[in-house]
């Protein structure tokens, strides 16, 4: 079973291979370089969050390079060089809201912040503030 799929560039997806109606390639991409690994449990969670949730999800960061994670001084083992955590903008959401919603449709790692929300899929439970 394929649980994820890379592409050099987010422009390489196939139309017929994206079916994540509310988000675009370039969204979920590497902001350095375009690089794209889709996770497909992860998508999926996001997809559900936005139909859940019925208003648009800004996202500060989803997939990340090498590079780009250590110029954003991530951790060396983020979920986001897997393809499997988001960053959103709080503008427009109730931080406990989309927590409730984030939990409710699959995501396991909660990290809150002042102005975002990390989420991600990892296999066990975890919650922090940032």
């Amino acid at each position: 079973m394929v649980i994820a799929h890379t592409y050099q560039h987010f422009a390489d997806v196939p139309p017929e291979a994206w079916r994540w109606d509310d988000f675009a390639p370039e969204e979920v991409a590497c902001r350095h370089c375009g690089e794209l690994i889709i996770h497909f449990e992860s998508m999926d969670c996001l997809q559900a969050l936005r139909t859940r949730l019925g208003k648009p999800l800004i996202l500060n960061s989803a997939y990340r390079c090498l590079d780009w994670n250590h110029l954003c001084s991530g951790s060396p083992r983020s979920k986001h060089l897997l393809g499997k955590a988001f960053d959103l903008d709080l503008a427009g959401h109730d931080r406990d809201e989309l927590v409730a919603a984030a939990l409710a449709v699959g995501f396991r790692g909660i990290g809150k912040y002042d102005t975002f929300l990390h989420i991600d899929v990892r296999p066990t439970p975890a919650t922090w503030t940032g």
